[in-house]
């Protein structure tokens, strides 16, 4: 973890070390963005961004290597149009589903469509 010595203090800060984590190469970046983004939801708990932040990197670890995401943030293109890998929402739990990713409901409900 960062330490306050380092700049690293407010919600704000985790959330932003969490977003260029977020964005490594490695399985273990995108680790250190979910923690990062987690911390940030602690000092900040309706921070709505770091939710998602914490999501998107959960998924995109599990989806870089090999597994399925369980929020359905991650999309690729596909033939021309975006897609996301499916996803598993029984294993989500209720606090998950009704708190952790507004926008990740919003996606969900458009590709349904």
């Amino acid at each position: 973890m960062f330490e306050a010595s380092e700049g690293v203090r407010t919600a704000e800060d985790f959330y932003r070390a969490a977003m260029l984590f977020q964005h490594g190469t490695e399985a273990s970046d995108w680790r250190k963005a979910r923690e990062l983004a987690l911390r940030a939801v602690e000092l900040h708990p309706e921070y709505r961004e770091a939710k998602w932040l914490a999501a998107a990197a959960l998924d995109r670890e599990l989806v870089r290597t090999g597994k399925r995401q369980r929020y359905g943030t991650q999309y690729r293109d596909v033939g021309g149009g975006w897609s996301s890998n499916r996803w598993i929402p029984q294993r989500r739990t209720s606090s998950e589903r009704s708190g952790g990713c507004h926008r990740c409901e919003k996606l969900r409900r458009r590709q349904r469509r």
